[in-house]
């Protein structure tokens, strides 16, 4: 449901997914709730090479305080490229009307150079000179809050800021603005 709604989704509570959406939602959990997936995207590419995404995620009610979220997010191309999130999220009831969350994220991103390479020619060669040659990973710390409100029953706006301390994370082992 959460990927065939997209970003409306950010007004929808009461499902574990509302830890990547809007951890407002988390507070309309009503009991624990475990989901994942897996997905091979960009089947049958020409180098034979595995573009996928995988997603894990937990949340449970936590008796009148709320309710917290744990999830595990990755988008991989074989060993040459991953990013991974952590997250955890608490989402809690300030009215009937009205829900606030907060999520915790730890990103990561890997880099690594691939085994062979191509010269000028188009000739296959062992990749010697590249600047990722002993890869390189980054991580960086991210922050989501989460505003849902139900003004009518069935009826809800959703508010979402993700990354609001907006980190930085490079690869190139410098930061970027």
């Amino acid at each position: 449901r959460a990927s065939g709604l997209g970003g409306a989704f950010t007004a929808v509570g009461g499902d574990v997914h509302a830890l990547v959406y809007n951890p407002a939602g988390l507070s309309y959990l009503s009991r624990k709730e475990l989901s994942s997936s897996y997905g091979r995207l960009f089947m049958g590419l020409d180098d034979g090479s595995n573009l996928s995404s995988s997603l894990l995620v937990y949340g449970q009610p936590v008796k009148t305080w709320g309710s917290v979220g744990v999830g595990w997010l990755e988008t991989g191309l074989d060993a040459l490229y991953k990013e991974r999130t952590l997250a955890l999220g608490y989402g809690r009831n300030l009215t009937d009307l009205l829900a606030v969350g907060a999520a915790l994220k730890q990103f990561q991103v890997s880099v690594a150079a691939p085994e062979t390479g191509y010269d000028n020619n188009g000739q296959v060669t062992l990749k010697t000179d590249s600047v990722f040659l002993n890869g390189r990973t980054a991580r960086g710390i991210g922050m989501d809050l989460g505003i849902l409100y139900e003004p009518v029953p069935k009826h809800s706006l959703g508010l979402s800021v993700s990354n609001i301390n907006q980190p930085k994370i490079s690869i190139s082992g410098r930061d970027s603005n």
